[in-house]
């Protein structure tokens, strides 16, 4: 495979990340961020920059990679689409059923590949999980449970609902992402609740107004399973943890320590083995993004048609076909 050449649209902290470890995958980065602090940022990381995301879009790019403020990557994603570009968004990938309907249009119209970051599935417990899940370990599964908490307050916009903070966006998509590529499509899903707590966040010493949830719990039907999310921005530490109850007894992974452990009906508690656990999660999956350019093969990525079959389900009237 020839030396990839990734446009990056945005440079703010996770953009960083991004282009770090595109280098490191040999990969040739060209930015453009409206904020010229970033772009000088980028070019001393050894990225070439553009004044415009024309420019960019015009250039010759394996695959252009959206890490804007949430509420532009669907646009984001659609321009590069209709320039004929590959593209990998950070997520959420959209904010409504319109806009992943747009892009899911735009992807096939291009013919053109849409991956959505969702960095869990490639956690090396959650990784051990599925295998588990997949080899039966725990027999008919009936019932898992999903919990995803951060602390927030690392961005004023990520708890203003017009920027697409909140909750929701933040952490409850990941948990039904997690739900998603370990048990199936759903069939059934809706927001439980969703709740505001704080009225202020303290960032960096700087008190700003949140107006968006701070909790959010969905249920639904994966597949065969009955599933509970709960996602929040308000844990003490970040939390990841998910529990998948079956016949023959509970799968638990947890993201504190990258463990997953089987506990039978009967018996004593054994550990699974969890393989490669020192992986870095964002390049295992910036990786797999261009494996994914190169042979075509989706399998095990979240596209926007999985984004879309979400986002119906939540707009969806409960108890409706």
């Amino acid at each position: 495979m020839n030396e990839p050449h990734i446009g990056l649209f945005g440079c703010g902290r996770m953009g960083m990340r991004h282009l770090t470890e595109f280098h490191r995958l040999d990969a040739q980065v060209t930015v453009f961020d409206t904020d010229a602090a970033n772009l000088r940022e980028a070019e001393r990381a050894g990225a070439r920059t553009v004044r415009s995301a024309a420019e960019l879009l015009a250039l010759p790019l394996t695959a252009a990679d959206v890490c804007l403020p949430t509420r532009h990557h669907a646009a984001g994603t659609v321009a590069a689409l209709e320039a004929g570009h590959h593209v990998i968004s950070e997520k959420p990938l959209c904010l409504s059923l319109a806009e992943a309907q747009q892009i899911s249009d735009a992807s096939r119209a291009a013919r053109r590949t849409v991956q959505v970051g969702y960095i869990f599935r490639f956690a090396p417990y959650l990784r051990a999980l599925r295998r588990a899940v997949v080899g039966a370990v725990a027999g008919d599964i009936r019932y898992a449970v999903v919990r995803l908490g951060a602390q927030g307050s690392r961005a004023p916009w990520k708890h203003r609902a017009a920027e697409g903070g909140g909750a929701v966006h933040e952490m409850l998509m990941h948990a039904l992402d997690q739900a998603v590529w370990l048990f199936g499509e759903p069939t059934e899903l809706q927001l439980a609740g969703q709740w505001a707590v704080l009225a202020e966040r303290n960032i960096d010493g700087v008190l700003h107004p949140s107006d968006t949830e701070d909790i959010a719990i969905a249920r639904g039907r994966f597949g065969a399973v009955e599933v509970i999310a709960y996602a929040d921005l308000l844990s003490a530490v970040p939390t990841a943890h998910v529990e998948v109850h079956g016949s023959h007894g509970m799968l638990s992974a947890r993201g504190t320590d990258n463990t997953c452990w089987w506990q039978p009906n009967s018996g004593p508690a054994a550990q699974v083995e969890v393989e490669d656990p020192d992986t870095p999660w964002l390049r295992a999956e910036l990786h797999r993004f261009l494996e994914t350019l190169h042979t075509g093969d989706t399998t095990g990525m979240h596209t926007a048609e999985d984004t879309l079959s979400i986002m119906r389900c939540l707009q969806r009237p409960r108890g409706a076909a």
